[in-house]
This record gives structure tokens, C-alpha cells and sequence, in this order.
């Protein structure tokens, strides 16, 4: 359920964890969710922005075994990367089905051989806003920076 589906159903403002995070790590926290760290696989995993066959061709050159966790037109633009291990979200068109696969692609990754995860960024509207919460916390840096 999206922020806006909440604040029309109970006529209340709903606060996102930006909004309430707390200012002292000693805190307690604001609000559910807030305290934990959330599922993230043992790789290392990239939130790309852009640049990827440039961030492929480095993380290659260092001897990376690569994972790809995307759309299915971010993954058919790699297609010159035959090494790339890849789990498809779904259309880029498709949140819904993004938000719905992203858990089961982290964890396809961890019973794979690869030493890293490129994931793909959606808009941060409705179900995306949920969808990056997600990605970001599971993310370690963002390419390009």
C-alpha cells in the first residue's frame, strides 16, 4: 500500500521514515520498521543510476562475478555482456511486479557465485517509493556517485 493510499484511507498524515528519523542513533525509534536493519544478500549490491556497461566493464576487468538485477529492457540493452549473471523485475513499466520480485532476486543472488549485484533504480512515485526504501537499504553505494 502507497503513502497516498494510506493518508486518503485514514484522512491522517503518514510520515516516511526520512520524516521521522531520529537525530540521536540512541533513540529509540519513531516509528516501526525504523530500528532494524533489513534483508540485504552477502554481496555487495550497487543501486546504478547510469554508466552500467561502464561499471560492468570495470567490475569485469577486476575480476567480478556480476549479477544483474533489472528490468527486462535494462537487461536487454547488456546483451554484449554474455558473462552477467541476470534476474528480471519484470517490465520497466511494471513497479508492481518490481516490488514483487525484488526480495526473490536478492536472494536468487546469494545462492549464486557472483561477488556483486548491479540493481536497477525506479522512480520514487507510489509503489516505488516502497520499491527504493527497499533497495536503498540493501544497496551499499550508488554508480555513478
Amino acid at each position: 500500500m502507497t503513502r497516498e493510499a494510506l493518508q486518503i484511507v485514514t484522512d491522517q498524515k503518514v510520515w516516511m521514515s526520512e520524516e521521522v528519523a531520529s537525530a540521536d542513533a540512541t533513540d529509540a525509534p519513531k516509528a516501526p520498521g525504523m530500528k532494524y536493519m533489513h534483508y540485504s544478500p552477502t554481496q555487495p549490491v550497487i543501486l546504478m543510476r547510469d554508466n552500467w556497461g561502464e561499471k560492468i566493464a570495470e567490475l569485469l576487468a577486476a575480476g567480478n562475478k556480476i549479477g544483474v538485477l533489472a528490468s527486462d529492457e535494462q537487461i536487454t540493452e547488456l546483451t554484449d555482456f554474455s558473462e552477467l549473471a541476470v534476474y528480471s523485475l519484470g517490465s520497466r513499466t511494471d513497479e508492481n511486479a518490481a516490488s514483487q520480485r525484488l526480495y526473490a532476486g536478492l536472494r536468487y543472488f546469494d545462492m549464486t557465485n557472483v561477488t556483486v549485484i548491479l540493481a536497477e533504480g525506479y522512480p520514487k512515485d507510489g509503489i516505488g517509493v516502497a520499491f527504493m526504501n527497499r533497495l536503498e537499504k540493501a544497496a551499499s553505494s550508488m554508480y555513478p556517485e
